[in-house]
């Protein structure tokens, strides 16, 4: 009899290059990194790193100058470069406007995602649930008119989490058709639960405070 194992070995190979070719991880790196130069951006990559996220736009509503220098450098070395901002609904559309604009003018919408984070910091957030969903339907539909090009019905995307969705919106199903960007640090290797009408994650960052290459990185899989 020919041995068992001789069959299910190459199997086994099989299903786990198979199940390695749909997982990436990645880095998002925000505004209190700063700068980071191309030889940086190799050591991420020769650590295995395949994708990154850069802030371009701070909860306060400035625009994140670094991103003019941190996005082609990192362009250098990844494919795969998305960028975020972070929208705060009581100081209007214009940050939002003004930076998207500087990035489209740079020509940095050149087939990634934007994604919007919603998460509680400071005095951002009105204590009406309703208006908050208002701004996000204003903030998504503007980013899906103007960043286009990703091969999806829509190039914006979120970043939350139930903890932080949930008091902000009142737990809104209405943007569950976005994709998802979801922070859950944690060890375990399955921790999803679905909320407020999003049945799956398509990013998840699973750890923060990282430190690779002399930088301190939030950790990301798809």
């Amino acid at each position: 009899m020919y041995p068992i194992y001789r069959i299910l070995l190459p199997l086994v190979l099989f299903l786990i290059c198979v199940i390695q070719s749909f997982a990436a991880t990645g880095a998002d790196i925000g505004f209190f990194e700063g700068q980071v130069d191309v030889d940086h951006f190799n050591c991420l990559k020769t650590n295995g790193l395949e994708f990154i996220i850069l802030q371009a736009l701070r909860s306060i509503g400035e625009f994140h100058e670094d991103v003019l220098v941190n996005f082609p450098n990192a362009k250098q070395v990844f494919t795969d470069v998305d960028l975020y901002i972070f929208p705060c609904p009581v100081q209007g559309m214009d940050p939002v406007t003004n930076a998207v604009q500087i990035l489209l003018d740079n020509g940095y919408n050149d087939g990634n995602m934007i994604w919007i984070d919603v998460e509680q910091t400071g005095s951002c957030y009105y204590d009406d649930v309703s208006k908050n969903v208002d701004y996000f339907h204003e903030v998504m539909d503007y980013l899906s008119e103007v960043w286009t090009g990703c091969g999806l019905e829509t190039c914006a995307g979120i970043y939350t989490s139930s903890s932080q969705w949930t008091p902000i919106t009142g737990c809104s199903t209405e943007f569950s058709d976005y994709q998802l960007w979801w922070p859950r640090y944690t060890t375990i290797s399955n921790p999803w639960s679905p909320f407020c009408g999003w049945e799956n994650y398509n990013i998840w960052q699973y750890a923060g405070d990282y430190q690779l290459c002399g930088l301190d990185l939030d950790m990301n899989r798809y």
